[in-house]
């Protein structure tokens, strides 16, 4: 008997559980007054259209959201999650699919279209995590190219993220696509890339990345990403394209892996 009122109280609290989801959901929506529109193609696989407007607004289609949801819009609903699942159910029932994490890349390469090679181009080589010393920076070495036009905030940058699941890649998982504002989107969004390869010496007051080769020699970088405080763990592929009007210049990827943070499962 007692293992089966165990077993009831569990249904019971994992029933609750989504119930206080539901209705957070339902707070965030009325909040927003048109992120219902983009719910369930964050999930489903459809693109987000992040049209950004650095300063004032960023415009998702019908919906006006603040600037601080202009990489991943669904972080207000991501932290809901994390904080249901903090407590789970008789101690880790359903807490470790996300919340705090660490990431680490794994390899880098380019996917430029139709063997048609793209004048920016990146060649890196990252050390391997090692799980002994989980906070201990990744290394870099290599170098990325920005040949003949300046990457500055008149450049757009469209940022695809596929996931991977049942030893398969699902594409278009997420779509970020800012139509202008891309140096200021790097340096807001990924710091530890911004300035481990760009700001330096010269180039520390520019307010673009210069035409030229920026290298690194087994130096640290800090894979941290301030506005996406959780996500979902797992596998993941960033596909990173930048051109000017109708003009493509490059086209890096990343695979990379996203873990729990040390002390949060």
């Amino acid at each position: 008997m007692l293992e089966l009122s165990a077993a009831a109280l569990s249904v019971l609290a994992l029933l609750g559980s989504f119930l206080l989801l539901f209705l957070l959901t339902g707070a965030v929506w009325l909040a927003t007054q048109g992120l219902r529109a983009h719910v369930l193609p964050y999930f489903s696989g459809h693109h987000v259209d992040l049209v950004e407007r650095f300063g004032s607004w960023a415009d998702l289609s019908s919906a006006a959201l603040p600037l601080a949801f202009r990489s991943f819009n669904m972080s207000v609903i991501l932290i809901a999650l994390a904080l249901m699942c903090q407590s789970g159910i008789y101690g880790k029932a359903i807490n470790s699919f996300l919340g705090p994490f660490l990431s680490y890349a794994e390899r880098f390469y380019m996917c430029e279209p139709d063997n048609r090679q793209l004048p920016w181009t990146w060649y890196l080589r990252a050390s391997h995590y090692n799980p002994l010393k989980p906070n201990e920076l990744q290394r870099l070495t290599g170098n990325v190219t920005i040949a003949n036009e300046p990457l500055d905030d008149s450049c757009w940058i469209k940022i695809i993220v596929d996931t991977r699941s049942n030893n398969q890649w699902k594409e278009n998982a997420i779509v970020c696509h800012f139509k202008k504002n891309a140096y200021r989107a790097i340096k807001e969004n990924v710091p530890g890339f911004y300035e481990r390869f760009f700001k330096r010496g010269d180039d520390k007051e520019a307010r673009h990345f210069k035409p030229r080769v920026y290298e690194v020699n087994n130096e640290t970088i800090d894979w941290s990403y301030p506005n996406v405080p959780i996500v979902p763990y797992g596998q993941y592929r960033f596909r990173v394209l930048i051109g000017k009007a109708e003009n493509q210049y490059a086209c890096w990827v990343v695979n990379s892996r996203v873990i729990p943070k040390p002390g949060q499962t």
